[in-house]
């Protein structure tokens, strides 16, 4: 091998690693393990052993490229889980759509090269396919960064179920098979069915067509996010409004009560005057129970929590079940207060629903407490008592939802913020009391 042509399999091997590189780095290069200069270190040595594969397998190895292909994938895998920090669902999903966007770029300059070189093009990784390459990368890399900054980022940041993931990584997935048989498994020699127009067009058409599924079902996940993050600020004001009212209710009975005091205790008076103890007891047990119910109007200052943990307040004491709550926050909160109504409301449904369907007789409460743990954390406990029925899945050990089918969708949501605030939730079950305590990072 020549001087020559070791240093075009050099950047040769240079524009087939960089460029797919910074592109799979895009939408996580906040997420990263470790600092900038370790990271530049890492990609450096990867660099390297890249670039002397490439080498090597040009002259040791002139006929498995379908293994090297597989070899590439693993230790890009590999690379890409050691240093970005993020679900495996979503790295799995950019890395194939990187690599089915190489394999495009392959294909089409090797293309070009066949009606600019058509005399080197029946050779590989020469000086000509390298600046073809060059030339493809930038007709279609902009297009999948711009993909990637508009579609995906918004799309990755939506607190989508695994499972809604894995179904989203089956799509390039696809594409990625397909590529695989094409490239390396078609009849005839695989650099002339590259130099072939008609299948460069095609694979074009092909990867145009996988975008815009990509695309459809990146908006359809943010939309469901924007719908339900819209249900639920009108449920909070909802509960708002059920606050509204019901401090309305209560300053009409205080109204009422003070208005007919005088006459109470003139009667009580009278009662006593004559000696009758008994009736008087009776009167005051009954006039008691008429007076307004002594629930708490503000359990803490923050509006939105406030109006959650009173809407599921009274919907618990209708119900028979003890509510307490100890909240000790500030007006101001650096959570936005969707996902506080979101994290609390699903918490207290859960735990209003538990106690609901216990036995007739058997004790009921909640317990709430809320605080800052400092200034950037808050964190938070909710017991309920229960029947002490769960379910859980045979595979994960995860907690079922006894209402339907698969996963608690509550307990998902909760899981989720509080991922998306760098936080942790624990959840545990002991002598008919459950219990979820977690952190929030502010």
């Amino acid at each position: 091998m020549s001087a020559l042509h070791i240093l075009e399999v050099t950047l040769y091997s240079l524009l087939n690693f960089l460029p797919y590189l910074a592109l799979a780095f895009f939408p996580f290069a906040q997420k990263c393990r470790f600092s900038k200069p370790v990271t530049t270190g890492i990609v450096l040595a990867a660099t390297a052993l890249q670039s002397f594969f490439f080498v090597w397998t040009d002259y040791y190895t002139q006929s498995a490229g379908a293994v090297l292909s597989l070899i590439v994938f693993a230790a890009f895998l590999l690379l890409y889980i050691f240093i970005v920090k993020e679900d495996i669902r979503k790295l799995l999903f950019v890395l194939l759509m990187v690599i089915n966007t190489a394999y495009l770029v392959m294909v089409t300059a090797k293309c070009v090269e066949g009606f600019l070189f058509p005399a080197l093009a029946s050779q590989d990784k020469r000086w000509s396919c390298v600046l073809c390459t060059a030339l493809s990368q930038a007709a279609f890399l902009p297009f999948y960064f711009v993909f990637l900054k508009k579609v995906f980022i918004p799309a990755a940041a939506v607190p989508a179920s695994r499972s809604m993931w894995s179904a989203i990584c089956l799509v390039p997935a696809v594409f990625y098979l397909f590529w695989y048989h094409d490239l390396y498994f078609s009849k005839g020699p695989e650099i002339q069915m590259m130099l072939h127009p008609t299948n460069s067009l095609f694979i074009i058409l092909i990867n145009a067509g996988s975008i815009l599924i990509y695309t459809i079902v990146m908006r359809i996940l943010v939309q469901s996010e924007r719908n339900m993050m819209l249900r639920s600020q009108n449920h909070m004001l909802a509960m708002q409004n059920l606050q509204y009212e019901s401090l309305k209710e209560r300053i009409d009975d205080a109204r009422h009560a003070r208005h007919d005091l005088k006459h109470h205790i003139r009667l009580m008076s009278t009662m006593a005057e004559q000696g009758k103890f008994d009736e008087l007891t009776a009167y005051l047990k009954n006039y008691i129970r008429t007076l307004p119910a002594d629930t708490p109007l503000t359990y803490c200052k923050n509006t939105a929590l406030n109006a959650v943990v009173s809407f599921y307040a009274q919907a618990a004491q209708e119900h028979g079940t003890d509510f307490k709550a100890d909240i000790r926050l500030p007006e101001h909160l650096p959570v936005k207060d969707a996902d506080l109504a979101v994290l609390f409301g699903n918490l207290l449904e859960n735990a209003c629903d538990a106690c609901h369907v216990m036995p007739q007789g058997q004790p009921r409460h909640i317990r709430l407490r809320i605080s800052m743990a400092n200034d950037s954390a808050i964190v938070f406990t909710s017991d309920n008592t229960f029947d002490g029925t769960l379910k859980r899945s045979k595979e994960s050990g995860r907690l079922l939802s006894t209402k339907h089918s698969g996963d608690g969708i509550g307990l998902s949501s909760v899981e989720s913020i509080v991922a998306r605030y760098g936080g942790t939730v624990d959840i545990q079950t002991d002598s008919g009391l459950f219990q979820v305590s977690g952190v929030l990072n502010t």
